[in-house]
């Protein structure tokens, strides 16, 4: 039987991202303070080698989920029984990808002269199966729109993992302290989730697996592509250029990808569920998905400028001298992340309606524009040239998913109008950003007098482009009639 849940309402949507964007600001604002404290106490060398094993950890996460996730979630028919199946399917998965990654260890730390690897790969393998048995419990919270309690169990899971974690860290456990971090919090995320969502293990069939195949296969295709290229760079480095390299790699993607934890993965998170109950509705998708664009280039376009032009002084004064390699990589990551911020709202909306084949066709784009560009640099190959190829592989696979995503939904001439006010906007505070940038003054004093003043000259602009009121964004009417309006 069909169970078609109510679509979520304007307020649900602002009520879960406001749950998500709550606990996404204490889990990456917080504890980032103590990743800044971990990355200066151990050094490049000590991140590299941890900076190595979380993307094998990313990308085994990715094969085991199997698009199950996302699946789930879309999936308006997941009653009692297919629930179970869903989440047999899971166990399995993880079982599966858990037992590889055990027992490839060896192969892989011999393949890359890390021996740090056979003990941090037995640990993630542990990580890995524990994380099958909350994989449906976690999204079935999402599903239900119970955002706060979603946010709980990360949240916890995450405050008691990272304290162990410092307490390592002082104790001087390098990596390994990073990795228990990751063993722990898999432990304490199964328990918290199952205590708040169980989901049974039933005994299912092999139609019912199957079925279950045929709509998240592709969508493990896709995550799996997207994942080997977000995480997989930094084996890549390390291979090519170091340990000390991919720390100097792992720092800057760290923080450039920052903006992207405070505000487009909660938002994502909320929208996936919304976009999904708005998937028969062509109308409604188009002007969420388009209103959620406008709101993203608002809030990411001049950060990632910003980001960019001040790459040399946020890196000196987070992370010391000793990551100054990481000022140029910074630079260039910040276009890579600020194409993410709209690019990965493209793709849930994609999924939404069924058509994720156009996310895959963006990433096939993005691997061959990264292959030719390192192919042409082979010779002599720098650290620099990689990431410049991964920068234009990441316009090209986010390019093409929002292209595909607006000609899909065809938004009204009021929604591109917002659109349009968006980007005018954003490149006139960019202008600005690169204006103070040039001032003749040393950085540290530049960077506070730029976030000083073109804060609220940004927030004036949006409020007079949109409301026609300079002052909106700094009262309470003002912010009632842009959220109507926006």
């Amino acid at each position: 039987m069909t169970n078609q849940p109510d679509p979520l309402s304007r307020k649900d949507v602002a009520v879960g991202y406001a749950w998500n964007m709550l606990f996404g600001f204490i889990g990456r604002a917080v504890f980032p303070i103590l990743q800044v404290f971990f990355y200066r106490r151990l050094g490049p060398e000590q991140i590299g080698i941890y900076g190595l094993i979380l993307p094998i950890f990313v990308i085994a996460e990715t094969m085991r989920d199997a698009g199950l996730g996302v699946t789930y979630i879309a999936d308006n028919r997941a009653d009692t029984d297919r629930e179970g199946g869903y989440n047999t399917f899971a166990i399995l998965s993880a079982l599966l990808f858990a037992s590889i990654v055990f027992f490839s260890r060896d192969y892989m730390a011999s393949a890359f002269h890390v021996p740090e690897l056979r003990w941090g790969l037995t640990m993630v393998s542990i990580a890995m199966a524990l994380n099958g048995f909350c994989t449906i419990p976690t999204n079935k919270l999402q599903k239900r729109a119970r955002f706060r309690d979603a946010g709980l169990a990360d949240f916890a899971a995450t405050l008691l993992s990272f304290a162990v974690a410092l307490v390592l860290v002082l104790q001087g456990f390098g990596y390994m302290a990073l990795v228990w971090q990751l063993f722990l919090k898999s432990v304490i995320y199964l328990v918290v989730c199952y205590s708040m969502e169980p989901v049974p293990i039933r005994k299912t069939t092999l139609d019912m697996l199957r079925g279950i195949w045929k709509h998240s296969g592709s969508n493990l295709f896709n995550n799996l592509l997207y994942t080997i290229y977000t995480v997989a760079d930094s084996l890549f480095v390390t291979k090519m250029f170091g340990v000390t390299a991919n720390g100097n790699y792992n720092s800057a993607y760290t923080y450039g990808s920052k903006p992207l934890e405070f505000f487009t993965f909660p938002l994502s998170r909320t929208l996936l569920v919304a976009y999904s109950r708005k998937s028969e509705d062509i109308r409604g998708l188009a002007q969420i998905f388009t209103r959620t664009i406008t709101a993203s280039i608002l809030a990411m376009f001049p950060l990632y400028v910003f980001i960019d032009v001040f790459a040399k002084p946020l890196v000196l004064i987070l992370l010391t001298e000793k990551y100054k390699d990481a000022i140029p990589l910074l630079a260039l990551l910040a276009i890579y992340c600020g194409c993410r911020s709209v690019g990965s709202l493209s793709g849930n909306v994609l999924v939404a309606m069924k058509k994720q084949i156009y996310n895959v066709y963006g990433w096939v784009g993005a691997y061959l524009t990264v292959g030719l560009i390192l192919a042409l640099q082979w010779s002599h190959l720098t650290l620099i040239d990689t990431v410049v190829g991964l920068a234009a592989g990441a316009v090209t696979v986010y390019a093409v998913n929002t292209a595909a995503a607006f000609y899909f939904l065809k938004p009204d001439t009021e929604e591109k109008s917002h659109l349009i006010k968006a980007l005018i906007l954003s490149a006139f505070t960019s202008v600005f950003i690169v204006l103070f940038a040039n001032l003749p003054m040393a950085d540290a004093p530049k960077l506070g007098l730029a976030l000083l003043l073109l804060v609220p000259l940004h927030l004036c602009g949006i409020g007079m482009l949109f409301v026609g009121s300079s002052k909106a964004c700094f009262s309470k009417s003002g912010l009632k009639l842009l959220w109507k309006t926006l």
